[in-house]
């Protein structure tokens, strides 16, 4: 069953995620450039994360995506959340990437899960961890950068410093070192705008608020979307029913996923409420939570039928 083959462990399955990320993103060779322009997530500062040739953006995105996705079944194997080794976070990453919602194009969300992904491991690695100081000051760039190219995920830094109270034994100096870290690449960005004359410009555009038109383009792939959403809800609640049934370390990491989930929930309300980015914003967070939930169903039929209600969700919104 098609399931099982990602609840395997080895290697092969990692390529068999890649495949899956560059079929799923065939239908990019079908929108126009117009469209894509047309959404806010597309560029940053004006620089747009188009270029030609076609099939070239399509065939890196999909890398990123699959790349991105594979570093995250990393991060949760490494750490062992769940009982066994599987490639099912990588799964779950690649379809809600690849689910008609993103217009198939590199954007500047993409990107920055990359940063997001880091944060979260270097987060993990606090935990029991004895010399921290370069894991702390890494914590904090990632939060700097990802702020910086997408501000509203401010909310991380709040995240960041509960968890190193939460995972670890916290001393002063070590949310200082955070600090330190977040303001480099703040640092960095001022000084470029200010040698461009463009620091008067950002600091006017740079705000959490505003009125701009929300983007509900993605209500239009109701199937999968209300599917997902179904499932999530499910997902969370078996995780907070479950959560206590692990050792230390694994409850504490798990806590962050949750955490990590509702932050990025936040972030709908600033900015342009886009729930496009949102959404993408989601998937680091979901694709774990939806990972552990099929982990913990223990009979396989089931698990299969659900799994490809969804993958049904995904063709009705390409072709009703």
């Amino acid at each position: 069953m098609l399931l099982e083959i990602f609840k395997s462990n080895k290697s092969i399955v990692g390529v068999l995620v890649v495949i899956l990320s560059v079929v799923l993103w065939i239908p990019g060779f079908f929108i126009s450039h117009e469209t894509i322009l047309a959404t806010p997530i597309v560029n940053f500062n004006g620089i747009d994360f188009l270029f030609a040739p076609r099939w070239l953006n399509v065939l890196l995105t999909t890398l990123l995506i699959s790349g991105q996705a594979i570093y995250l079944n990393f991060i949760v194997s490494e750490n062992k959340l769940f009982k066994s080794n599987s490639f099912l976070v990588a799964l779950f990453y690649v379809l809600l990437n690849g689910a008609g919602l993103v217009l198939f194009s590199l954007n500047l969300i993409l990107v920055v899960n990359t940063f997001v992904l880091l944060l979260i491991h270097q987060l993990f690695k606090l935990y029991n961890l004895q010399q921290a100081t370069t894991t702390l000051f890494n914590l904090g760039f990632f939060v700097g950068i990802a702020t910086v190219l997408y501000n509203p995920l401010i909310v991380l830094l709040p995240l960041a410093f509960f968890g190193i109270a939460y995972v670890r034994t916290p001393k002063g100096k070590d949310f200082l070192i955070l600090l330190i870290g977040l303001l480099v690449p703040f640092i960095y960005w001022l000084t470029y705008l200010y040698l461009t004359n463009q620091l008067i410009t950002i600091i006017d555009n740079y705000v959490l608020f505003h009125t701009d038109k929300a983007d509900k383009a993605i209500a239009t792939n109701y199937y999968f979307l209300g599917f997902i959403s179904l499932l999530s809800v499910l997902a969370v609640l078996n995780l907070v029913l479950t959560i206590g049934r692990n050792v230390v370390k694994t409850r504490k990491l798990l806590m962050m996923v949750l955490l990590l989930l509702g932050v990025c929930s936040v972030t709908y309300f600033f900015s342009t409420q886009n729930y496009r980015v949102t959404y993408l914003i989601l998937t680091v967070p979901v694709a774990i939570v939806l990972a552990n939930f099929f982990t913990s169903i223990k009979k396989r039929i089931i698990g299969e039928l659900i799994f490809m209600l969804l993958i049904a969700t995904i063709l009705f919104d390409y072709f009703l």
